[in-house]
């Protein structure tokens, strides 16, 4: 992407896909500077198994010779059934490259799931803006019902939040209701609140950080410049009544409209530029 003249990228993993980028993110370092933000939809962070099988289980199979030797996911269509038109839901995909039934994996990569969501759970370290985003219910069974149209069917919700909002200082979690393992498969109502939920992003949380900066450049290079220490209250002056002390209630609240006055004004500007230079900013 380098090459073909990308120098802002924002990557986005779905499932296995979003344990992949997260742990790209935490220990490819030198590669990463092109990378701006990334976007998770139901990431793999945790096996949703026993505890028995989770504790003890999967770290044995993990760390046994035989890497080639397969095991079975088991034999649901469940999750299938709630994506397809032909049996419960409205997509038409080759089956032969997203299959029905889940195909049998190797220990080989197991142990490679095992040890990267180890590793994240121990020193995730993802420095660029996360949107984590996952439905706000599992359901369980591995025959279809009408539950598995409307929650994750594959992963527990729970975990993925757990373990999601260690990856990085700077985490956005967004619960959607009704959503499916894969968001962007949901039904249309669902799925068009997850394009929104992408689009709009960056959060009100990190537009704050950039109101900060701006609101110290002001005061750095115009107020302080002018009026030295005491540019808050020359500045005041003119809506100052004479009789009124600083200390008195009329005061502070005229100082505290005053500034936020000037506050929404740098702000206005502020996500003006922002909305306008989105793609650029992150």
């Amino acid at each position: 992407m380098a090459r073909e003249g990308y120098d802002k990228v924002v990557l986005m993993g779905h499932s296995t896909g979003g344990l992949t980028t997260s742990y790209y993110m935490t220990v490819h370092r030198a590669d990463r500077s092109q990378v701006k933000a990334l976007v998770l939809n139901s990431p793999f962070l945790d096996w949703n198994l026993s505890k028995f099988q989770e504790k003890f289980l999967v770290p044995f199979v993990s760390v046994l010779p035989f890497k080639k030797m397969k095991i079975s996911q088991g034999m649901s269509r469940a999750y299938a059934e709630s994506l397809l038109s032909k049996y419960h839901g409205e997509w038409d995909y080759n089956t032969d490259w997203k299959l029905e039934v889940s195909p049998s994996v190797t220990i080989g990569w197991i142990s490679a799931i095992h040890k990267a969501q180890r590793f994240l759970k121990k020193k995730a370290d993802v420095e660029v803006p996360v949107l984590l985003m996952h439905s706000d219910k599992s359901v369980y069974g591995d025959t279809w019902t009408a539950e598995h149209n409307a929650g994750d069917g594959v992963l527990d919700v729970k975990d993925i939040s757990k373990y999601g909002k260690r990856l990085g200082a700077d985490v956005t979690e967004v619960g959607v209701a009704d959503g499916l393992h894969d968001l962007i498969l949901s039904r249309k109502d669902v799925r068009e609140s997850v394009y929104r939920t992408i689009f709009e992003w960056p959060p009100r949380k990190r537009l704050i950080k950039y109101e900060l900066v701006i609101y110290k450049a002001v005061y750095k290079n115009v107020l302080k410049p002018l009026f030295g220490k005491r540019y808050k209250h020359e500045l005041l002056k003119p809506f100052v009544p004479k009789n009124a002390k600083s200390g008195t209630q009329l005061y502070s609240w005229i100082k505290a409209i005053y500034f936020c006055f000037l506050f929404k004004m740098f702000r206005t500007a502020l996500y003006s530029n922002i909305i306008m230079n989105y793609g650029k900013e992150i």
